[in-house]
């Protein structure tokens, strides 16, 4: 998924700091969530919040989650 938040946020002209603001976390959360450091799994509601911003359905979401995994 990361690759993929970073085309949406850069198609969308944002920084992390945007997202960040938008989703109500840190910049530095947002960071990690976008490089694939976080910590644990992303809620549901993360991903539903990140489906809002970047107006893609959750879906989405998961498949570049998955798509990633399979080639990492």
């Amino acid at each position: 998924m990361r690759r993929y938040l970073y085309d949406l946020r850069k198609k969308n002209n944002m920084t992390q700091q945007d997202v960040a603001d938008m989703l109500k976390i840190s910049r530095q959360y947002y960071g990690f969530v976008e490089k694939g450091e976080r910590k644990q799994e992303m809620s549901i509601s993360m991903m539903c919040k990140l489906s809002e911003v970047f107006n893609v359905p959750v879906s989405e979401l998961i498949s570049s989650e998955r798509n990633f995994s399979a080639a990492g």
